[in-house]
């Protein structure tokens, strides 16, 4: 067993202690699972549950960290999120991963509010806590480069929108990011800018699984076949899900293709600020990323808000440049992550700011449970519907991954609803799998039995104790149900397990199974396959 102990971080008081790694948190694996459990620990600790600002923040490794069969340093960041209230655990590649393995350190828990902003540098002692005033204000990415200088590893960091309090700011470096659910808004609300530590290597250098694992895509190619694949399904959400294909997609990946090369960006990118928008140029997009990127922004949720603002603004409820272009869309992610109130109701995503705006404008917000919705309309993809309506932090689609079995293999018309259930949730649990080990999503398909094989590896690793794969398996049902447990401290209800009334009632004149008494069938039967009360609560 390599991981061997957590940290605790008391910001307030400023002390660090170690505990070692107990049988019942090294049952948890690692990555996701631990970071549930441990934030489930927390907020139990209390009289009462606590803001959002006074949660635990939370980073986990898992045991695959490091080894020959994690390809890339990655690491989970469990906290209550700001924009939805419930849980959010977000995956982020970042070396400091190895920094944490390099320590035996499984996770790092932070709780408490520093009096004086503060970043924290890790190192074989510990932690130290360092003057982060001069970095205070600064984007992603000179923070992240001055935290690297002195700390001699690349640093973490929150950029300007999570220092204005923008729920759905992202914590990130210059090259990756824990984009949804307000990873980096969670950390700011602590007054800490950021987390950095002396780079480290793997202790061998990262093989493949198997052979098939060996040969991978670029995300530019990727991108490129999802957008096509989508919009040949009718299942590319376009101009804020009023129309399920793009009639300029071939233009958008042409603009985007540079002499001939795919683009050098992700499909969540790309959508979020061209489909979603309707734009079909490379300069708008590439522009609105840089600027999430270097504020500190999600892709997704700053997408689907302008989204839900354009169609406001259309109807004259709001004021915004229309068509959208590459300075304009530039100006207005700066003024939102600066909390500007000419947009301050963008600075609050498409529910908050959809509530304070009023009727109808909360009927175009697309979200479940303020999370925006990704770019896999629910209508052509019934799976993914149920994945996003029980989703623990919203509409996810990585949380879920639903979205596979819809397009790998498409159910039976029209699909039963325990099937569906199946799905929704056998694909929820090996993406906690994955994201508890930790492995690349990008593994997923290489795997075969995801259980089999990672009980392969933990044996490989040393970890034999943990390499059963039905224990595994009750591994990441429980943490089905203690995510549901978090949330349900939190106010959510099984009230809330919906979609917006869109999806239920507009098909753009393409055939949907989707519908309010159906998507209402498929949640109770997820809730039997989960052994849950009829009312979505856990035993």
């Amino acid at each position: 067993m390599s991981l061997q102990q957590i940290l605790y971080v008391d910001l307030e008081r400023r002390r660090v202690r170690r505990e070692r790694l107990s049988p019942e948190d090294y049952r948890a694996v690692g990555g996701a699972s631990l970071g549930v459990a441990l934030l489930q620990r927390c907020l139990h600790a209390g009289p009462a549950p606590p803001h959002e600002a006074e949660s635990p923040w939370i980073l986990s490794i898992g045991p695959l960290t490091g080894t020959p069969f994690s390809k890339s340093a990655q690491a989970v960041v469990t906290h209550i999120s700001p924009l939805t209230g419930g849980i959010n655990d977000s995956v982020i590649t970042h070396p400091l991963a190895l920094t944490m393995a390099g320590t035996h350190t499984a996770a790092m828990v932070l709780s408490g509010r520093s009096e004086a902003s503060t970043w924290l540098h890790l190192s074989d002692g510990g932690v130290k806590f360092e003057d982060a005033s001069q970095l205070w204000g600064m984007e992603v990415g000179p923070a992240a480069r001055l935290l690297e200088e002195a700390a001699g590893g690349p640093g973490l960091v929150a950029g300007p929108a999570a220092e204005h309090g923008v729920p759905y700011a992202s914590l990130g470096s210059p090259r990756h990011s824990a984009g949804r659910g307000g990873a980096g808004a969670a950390l700011a609300a602590m007054n800490i800018k950021g987390l950095a530590g002396p780079a480290r290597s793997p202790h061998q250098p990262p093989r493949p699984l198997n052979r098939q694992a060996a040969q991978h895509s670029t995300r530019g190619e990727k991108a490129v076949r999802r957008l096509r694949l989508l919009n040949e399904r009718h299942a590319l959400p376009t101009r804020n899900f009023r129309e399920r294909s793009f009639s300029r997609v071939e233009e958008l990946i042409s603009d985007l293709s540079s002499r001939g090369k795919p683009p050098d960006l992700p499909y969540e990118a790309i959508f979020a600020f061209g489909p979603m928008l309707g734009v079909a140029q490379a300069s708008i997009i590439r522009r609105a990323v840089a600027a999430c990127d270097r504020l500190g922004l999600d892709v997704v949720s700053a997408g689907g808000t302008i989204a839900w603002a354009l169609e406001a603004a259309e109807a004259d409820l709001l004021k915004m440049p229309l068509p959208p272009s590459a300075d304009s869309i530039e100006q207005l992610l700066e003024c939102v992550a600066r909390r500007d109130a000419s947009v301050e109701l963008l600075s609050l995503g498409s529910r908050e700011g959809s509530r304070r705006l009023g009727p109808p404008a909360d009927q175009w917000a697309m979200h479940v449970r303020g999370l925006e919705l990704p770019g896999y309309d629910p209508r052509a993809l019934p799976s993914m519907a149920l994945g996003y309506a029980i989703g623990s932090r919203g509409a996810c689609h990585v949380r879920s991954g639903a979205y596979e079995p819809d397009l790998q293999d498409p159910l039976i018309e029209p699909p039963q609803a325990q099937d569906l259930a199946y799905r929704a949730a056998t694909y929820e649990d090996r993406a906690t799998l994955l994201d508890s080990l930790i492995l690349s999503r990008s593994t997923r398909g290489n795997l075969g039995d995801p259980f089999e094989a990672a009980a392969r590896l933990l044996a490989e690793v040393g970890d034999h104790d943990l390499a059963d794969p039905e224990a595994l398996r009750e591994t990441t049902r429980k943490v089905a149900s203690d995510r549901r447990r978090i949330n349900r401290l939190r106010g959510w209800t099984g009230a809330g397990d919906r979609l917006p009334g869109r999806l239920l009632e507009q098909d753009c004149g393409v055939s949907t199974h989707l519908s309010s008494a159906g998507l209402r069938s498929w949640v109770s039967a997820y809730y039997r396959l989960r052994g849950w009360s009829a009312a979505g609560d856990p035993a």
